[in-house]
């Protein structure tokens, strides 16, 4: 094997693991580079440039190779912004050959990309040779920054600031479709303003090479800026930047530092700003998507969530229009605001309704075309809310507390509790204060919240609880077999006196169901009649509005919407869902029931109502399946669950109620896992006083125990400490990068500490700011780094005792060698392919660096036991010591590596004995295997 094979092979090792999960569609860009190894690739080229002709390198598909991958290491590394120089005067500085020599390239690269099927650009006219190399090389220097500008945006305008890895995959599909639908790949760069108002830029500063990369190499492109996505979100809230040995890694973090140069140009911003900034920054608002009702002190209010709008809607204005019914409302008809950089959506809406409009839809339209219709979903003849008003509440989530309502001047309301009400100009608020034994009649419909074992009601045995069908402005129950329901009498019974409605179908209890009755034994002398009703007045799978009243009387006794589903069943994959921002449905059962546009399992986006709503159809009819999810999450003061606050610092806590939301049950919450709390529901949530255990000031854990499982919420902190710590040293900064998070108040020291002499090498103290960048030239090493804190004395007076708030360490320098020297390191696995083997008995110690050939010596041993006295002893393999070590891949601590013998030949595996062994020519291949590379993990050694 020859000097320009061995060069080849080593990338072709790391290229290959590319095109396995890419189907042979890659980019030789996204192939990792060394410094060395790109100055190797230069010295090699220019030798086959001067010294052979077209015809002579052709022949060798390995020289082909050579050139053409520094030509686009060249592109990365060697071109600039300002585009002076062409592309081949930079190849001849870069290599300091002859133009003419250079020119060979092109007829290399093209047949080099021809031969191996990877792509090459050709327009109508001609080849394209330097497209080429800039489109494989995904980043050169003369468009990086612009990309990362690009990607910047999008997780600004329209990821919110937000990596959510179950949505990046839809949204990087909708940012390849606009790349086809407005970035076409001529020259005109002009822009336009569309009359939704969005301006569509042509290329959006993008070159054309990673335009045509992304539309022709969907798969790997869109793994790369899933990537770079993450390492903005990390870099923008912990400050975490990319490892020196990431692919990008310079040129990323060389955007990142000027990019912050000029966000903070010509203006400094004192630390107390910086905390406000860094506080708004990370809370992010829950992002709503139903249109749902509010009550603001006296104003009633339509929330109308965002819409997504295709590449076509965003061509015409977007207006939205109101209707009551049929009728144009036209003092709300506006037109929408449209943001997004590549996802386009309507802007959140705020509508003032100035009375309650019994069938008030909403539409969005694009052009000729509506975008979407509310339909029946907001279709209300009064409203309820809890006391706060920020919840709408039905019937059916009463409890005893304030309940608000509000009522049209005409409507009637009879409550039997005590309440306020406040007249406004076309609507009247009233304010309920409901006990026990509260009632109140509304639109005719009776609302009551009472708890007696016999009172009149439906019974809910065989009524699903997490699912409900809404249809025609109503809620309809689901129930598993026929629902049966009592009636308590004052007095004697008589199924005679009471009238039943189902459907406008009016009938004599008597003649409608079975009837039993009893006397109730309580002392009250009442009766009660249990009735049961038969198939034939109630048909599977059909939507029933029952009503029961007593004869000559109006208020009804029983009301309820249902409709019977004999098999339904609704899975889920888990029992229970906590800081998970998707639930997956696997199933809905049920006969008669049609999901046109669901697949199960099916995914759903937790929000804040915890409820998944699914357009469907039962017996051909078009409804809409509202299923209760099973997700806990919580509130305390100003931090919600969603934000994953696993420490909350007690001074910032005003509000020391927790409300917990969970549909299914009302569970008790758990202090430390020991002492309990009652919880009072409130309609949706749970509410629960932590007063006194504020009081005590010492740390406590918040947690709940739901159905045999115990989830921590949070944990209040009254003793200041330091999370998330990350320190590292980045070479090519030459600087100490360092990001935390203190739970606590005050100033904090940070020490860094050589552990090879104990010498503290810096030091300094920090108030007000979570991360630093400390410019220092730090030898090969390791270095710990201690965060501490000075304790105040009773005075508020400073002390000497210091608190420890956190230690760590990092390492300067090659990593792989500095966490195994002096080490002895036992290799567990080998891999033929992707085949893994279990390696027995096969070690490697005494490892060097060979700075020559970029590669580690080690030498090799198993171990033998002496005959005499059982003592295992080390036997090294002399013949194939010392061995070569070469990294060809490296995910965070794993380390993929080849090792090889003095020889430069690989190893051999002994499927039976399960030994690694020197290649002597073994031909039994059912027990012999290549041992093309290993895997050392270097997790916990730091």
């Amino acid at each position: 094997m020859n000097a320009y094979e061995k060069l080849a092979n080593r990338f072709k090792k790391r290229i290959l693991r590319l095109t396995d999960k890419y189907d042979n569609k890659i980019l030789l860009g996204l192939i990792k580079v060394f410094d060395e190894e790109y100055d190797n690739l230069k010295t090699y080229s220019r030798t086959l440039l001067q010294k052979y002709s077209i015809n002579t390198i052709k022949i060798y598909p390995e020289c082909c190779f050579i050139i053409v991958f520094t030509l686009v290491q060249i592109a990365i590394r060697e071109t600039s912004e300002d585009g002076q120089r062409e592309f081949w005067v930079i190849v001849c500085n870069a290599l300091n050959v002859d133009y003419k020599d250079v020119l060979k390239c092109k007829y290399i690269l093209l047949k080099h990309m021809q031969f191996n099927d990877y792509f090459f650009y050709m327009n109508d006219k001609r080849h394209e040779y330097v497209r080429t190399v800039d489109c494989h090389a995904v980043l050169p220097s003369n468009s990086a920054n612009k990309v990362y500008d690009f990607l910047y945006d999008a997780y600004l305008r329209d990821l919110e600031e937000e990596y959510d890895a179950s949505l990046i995959d839809d949204y990087i599909d909708i940012m390849f479709d606009y790349f086809n639908a407005y970035i076409n790949f001529d020259d005109d760069e002009s822009d336009d303003i569309l009359s939704s108002g969005i301006k569509i830029s042509k290329h959006y500063m993008l070159t054309k090479p990673f335009r045509i990369a992304c539309l022709n190499h969907r798969k790997i492109m869109k793994d790369f800026i899933k990537k770079t996505i993450f390492q903005i979100d990390q870099v923008s809230f912990k400050d975490v930047f990319p490892e020196d040995t990431e692919l990008f890694s310079k040129e990323f973090i060389s955007w990142w530092k000027n990019k912050q140069k000029e966000k903070f140009a010509n203006y400094e911003v004192d630390s107390s700003e910086t905390r406000v900034y860094k506080k708004e920054q990370t809370r992010r608002e829950r992002r709503f998507i139903s249109a749902y009702y509010q009550l603001k002190g006296t104003e009633l209010i339509l929330n109308i969530p965002q819409q997504r709008l295709t590449l076509e809607q965003i061509e015409n204005e977007i207006i939205l229009n109101l209707y009551n019914g049929d009728e144009l409302l036209p003092e709300f008809t506006k037109k929408i605001k449209v943001f997004g950089h590549v996802m386009f959506r309507t802007e959140e809406e705020i509508i003032k309704l100035n009375r309650i409009y019994n069938k008030l839809r909403y539409e969005i339209i694009s052009g000729n075309e509506i975008v979407y219709d509310s339909k029946e979903i907001l279709f209300r003849s009064s409203l309820l809310f809890s006391s706060d008003g920020f919840d709408e509440i039905n019937g059916k989530d009463l409890c005893v507390g304030e309940i608000k309502v509000i009522a049209s001047l005409e409507t009637e309301i009879v409550p039997d509790c005590n309440f306020d009400k406040m007249i406004q100009d076309n609507f009247i608020i009233y304010i309920l204060f409901l006990h026990e034994n509260s009632s109140f009649l509304l639109d005719n419909r009776f609302y009551s919240i009472e708890q007696q074992m016999y009172e009149s009601r439906i019974n809910y045995e065989y009524k699903h609880k997490g699912a409900y069908i809404y249809s025609n402005g109503r809620s309809y129950s689901i129930f598993t077999d026929l629902p049966s329901f009592g009636i308590r009498c004052e007095g004697n019974a008589n199924a005679k006196k009471y009238v039943v409605n189902i459907n406008e179908t009016q009938l004599r209890l008597s003649s409608f169901c079975k009837t039993k009755s009893f006397i109730v034994e309580d002392g009250s002398g009442d009766e009660y009649i249990s009735c049961s009703m038969t198939e034939r007045q109630v048909q599977d799978y059909k939507f029933y509005s029952l009503t029961i009243r007593k004869a000559g009387d109006s208020k009804f006794i029983i009301k309820e919407d249902f409709i019977v589903i004999p098999d339904f069943n609704c899975e889920f994959e888990k029992e229970l869902y906590y800081d998970e921002k998707t639930v997956k449905i696997l199933s809905i059962a049920g006969n008669s029931i049609c999901f046109d546009n669901i697949q199960f399992p099916y995914t759903v986006i937790c929000g804040a109502e915890n409820i998944a709503r699914i357009k469907c159809k039962i017996d051909n009819v078009l409804c809409e399946m509202v299923v209760e999810l099973p997700v806990v999450s919580w509130k305390l003061d100003n931090y919600i669950s969603e934000n994953s606050e696993p420490f909350i610092w007690r001074n910032n806590i005003d509000e020391y109620i927790f409300i917990l939301k969970y549909h299914f049950s009302t569970p008790k919450l758990l202090i430390n896992k020991i002492q309990t709390i009652n919880g009072d529901r409130r309609y949706a949530a749970i509410y629960y006083d932590l007063r006194s255990f504020f009081e005590c000031e010492e740390d406590f854990e918040i947690g709940v125990e739901i159905d045999g499982k115990y989830i921590e919420f949070t944990r209040i902190i009254f003793t200041p400490k330091v999370i998330e710590a990350y320190f590292a040293y980045n070479k090519s900064l030459q600087a100490v990068l360092g990001s935390w998070k203190l739970i606590g108040e005050g100033s904090l020291e940070i020490k860094i500490v050589s552990r090879e002499n104990s010498k503290v090498v810096f030091g300094k103290k920090y108030i007000g700011v979570n991360s630093f960048e400390e410019h220092m030239f730090l030898s090969y090493g390791f270095y710990s780094v201690i965060v501490t804190q000075e304790q105040e004395d009773e005075f508020s007076a400073s002390g000497n005792d210091e608190l420890l708030l956190n230690e760590s360490t990092f390492l300067v320098g090659d990593k792989f060698y500095l966490l195994l020297k002096g080490r002895e390191v036992k290799v567990d696995n080998c891999y033929y392919f992707d085949n893994r083997f279990d390696v027995e008995n096969f070690f490697f110690d005494n490892i060097k660096i060979e700075q020559e050939n970029l590669l580690y010596t080690a030498s090799a041993f198993f171990y033998k036991r002496k005959m005499q006295t059982g003592e295992l002893f080390k036997w090294y393999m002399n013949e194939s010591n010392p061995v070569r070590i070469e990294i060809i891949d490296i995910d965070s601590d794993q380390f993929i590596i080849e090792i090889r013998e003095q020889s430069d030949d690989g190893f051999i595996y002994d499927k039976n004995t399960k030994h690694i062994m020197p290649d002597s020519g073994q031909k039994n291949r059912r027990r012999y295997q290549t041992a093309d590379y290993y895997i050392v993990n270097l997790e916990g050694l730091l």
